[in-house]
């Protein structure tokens, strides 16, 4: 378990904590630009005038987290943003808005199944996952079952002492959706369980844990074509978490089950 040691407040200087507030506002400012934007890009065009011999230009679905099959060989990638927002009891107001830059990665498989892979950073955190999933569809209906492993590092160096953080941890997932005209919605459910984590001050550990459950997930993403050939999507996931991450920094030593809720947003390349 990790150890209920005083840990100095490092977030008491307003230089300190700008970092990260201005890059949460740069989130939500592109989350609403994006937002805005999507009913836009899907506006239907006029239909030509009868007679008018039109070329096929259509282009695939662009789906990413839809867990629909993705043709085998396909690569695919979408980069963006998410924005976690810690409760009061585990952070200070600084620290409460968490954002992080991410890269999701998808490469088609035969069978239905897709290599996985994801890399989340705010340069203090930095996460690295990679696992796969099975897909199928029947209809509009879609689902997928996945199995990820992550791992993550964060370090800080601050005036008199420099900390560090660690952790492996494994995701089972299951996940459904449904294909409407314009959109694709889909839901997700995981379970977080946490193989190895430890923490440590100018070198010395100062807790660590090993195979516990960390806590449990519920994502529903909104998925659609954006501009051109692109697509775009916006997520709003529910960790129910002992365990984040994205908190390391905080240095909580509180131990029970909370809700943690996180925007996400990207587009594909």
């Amino acid at each position: 378990m990790f150890l209920n040691l005083p840990m100095p407040c490092i977030w008491n200087r307003p230089a300190d904590c700008c970092g990260l507030r201005g890059c949460a506002t740069l989130c939500w400012g592109v989350a609403l630009l994006l937002l805005l934007s999507q009913p836009l890009a899907s506006q239907p065009t006029a239909p030509p005038p009868p007679g008018t011999a039109v070329a096929n230009t259509a282009t695939p679905d662009p789906i990413l987290l839809t867990p629909r099959p993705i043709p085998s060989g396909d690569v695919r990638a979408a980069v963006g943003a998410s924005i976690t927002i810690l409760p009061r009891i585990v952070a200070e107001e600084e620290l409460r808005q968490v954002p992080m830059v991410n890269l999701e990665l998808r490469y088609g498989l035969p069978f239905g199944f897709a290599a996985t892979g994801r890399v989340a950073s705010n340069v203090i955190t930095n996460l690295a996952s990679a696992g796969a999933e099975w897909r199928g569809k029947l209809g509009r209906f879609s689902a997928s079952a996945g199995y990820s492993v992550a791992y993550w590092y964060g370090f800080a160096a601050f005036e008199g002492f420099n900390v560090d953080a660690q952790s492996w941890l494994t995701f089972p997932a299951i996940s459904a959706g449904f294909d409407f005209d314009d959109f694709h919605l889909s839901g997700r459910a995981e379970a977080q369980f946490v193989t190895f984590r430890s923490s440590a001050t100018e070198g010395i550990e100062t807790g660590s844990d090993r195979n516990v459950l960390g806590g449990y997930a519920f994502t529903t993403t909104l998925e659609q074509p954006f501009w051109g050939s692109t697509g775009a999507f916006i997520a709003l996931k529910v960790y129910y978490s002992r365990s984040m991450y994205q908190s390391w920094l905080a240095f909580s030593t509180f131990n029970e089950f909370l809700f943690y809720p996180e925007f996400q947003f990207g587009v594909m390349l």
